[in-house]
C-alpha cells in the first residue's frame, strides 16, 4: 500500500504522465478563458436535472400556493369584517368572513 500512496509513487507517477500533463496544463487558460467570456455574456449553461431538484421545486409550488390561500382568507376576512363593522352586517358580509376562513384554512401545511 505504501508503494501506490508514497512519495516515491507520487513522483514516479508525475514523472510518467509528465507529457499529458503538460499537454492540459497548456490549455488550460484557453480553457479557462473560453469559459470565462461563455460566462460573461450569459452563454454558459449547466445541465442540471436530478429528482431532488424535481421534489425541491414542488415542494416551493406546494408552498406558493398554501401562501396565496392564506393571503386570500386573511384578506376575505378582513375586508368582510371591516364591511360589517362600517356598515349594517348582511349575509355577504358573514359569507365573504367564512370564504375566507376557508381559504385559509385549505392553505394550512400537509
Amino acid at each position: 500500500m505504501d508503494e501506490r500512496l508514497g512519495g516515491r509513487a507520487v513522483l514516479n507517477d508525475i514523472r510518467t504522465q509528465w507529457p499529458e500533463l503538460k499537454e492540459t496544463l497548456r490549455e488550460l487558460p484557453t480553457l479557462v478563458r473560453r469559459v470565462g467570456e461563455q460566462a460573461a455574456s450569459g452563454e454558459l449553461r449547466f445541465s442540471v436535472d436530478t429528482r431532488e431538484l424535481r421534489e425541491m421545486n414542488e415542494r416551493l409550488r406546494r408552498s406558493d400556493r398554501r401562501r396565496y390561500r392564506v393571503t386570500l382568507g386573511l384578506g376575505a376576512i378582513a375586508f368582510g369584517a371591516a364591511m360589517a363593522v362600517i356598515t349594517t352586517p348582511r349575509w355577504w358580509h358573514w359569507a365573504t368572513i367564512a370564504v375566507g376562513g376557508v381559504a385559509g384554512l385549505s392553505g394550512r401545511p400537509d
